[in-house]
């Protein structure tokens, strides 16, 4: 049995400052109010998507070829925006790799 609760982006991001605490409480860590505001600031979606550093690290990996020059690594923050990208048979064949490599662990994907 996996200690990790299911939980979804979507219930993240709606209650993120439960979540943020719920992390720490798993961590054994204590925060003051103003340490836990500081954290949901930083790592609501629009300033993570614009943080400096994580856009230093995209631009990396296009240079190493790894991301497309024009793709972009954090889009919309939207749960299931992979379906935009997606045509039917890039679908299949994604849950197909899912189905087999993923049979014998206790891991499970949460449906939107």
């Amino acid at each position: 049995m996996s200690i990790w609760k299911p939980v979804t982006t979507i219930k993240n991001i709606k209650n993120l400052s439960a979540t943020v605490k719920r992390i720490a409480d798993f961590l054994d860590k204590e925060y003051t109010a103003e340490q836990l505001d500081d954290l949901c600031t930083h790592i609501k979606f629009d300033n993570f998507k614009n943080n400096p550093s994580v856009k230093m690290n995209i631009v990396n990996l296009r240079e190493l070829g790894i991301m497309a020059p024009k793709g972009e690594f954090i889009r919309k923050g939207k749960s299931g925006g992979w379906r935009d990208y997606f045509d039917a048979d890039m679908s299949r064949e994604a849950e197909d790799w899912i189905a087999k490599n993923l049979q014998h662990t206790d891991l499970r994907f949460p449906t939107v």
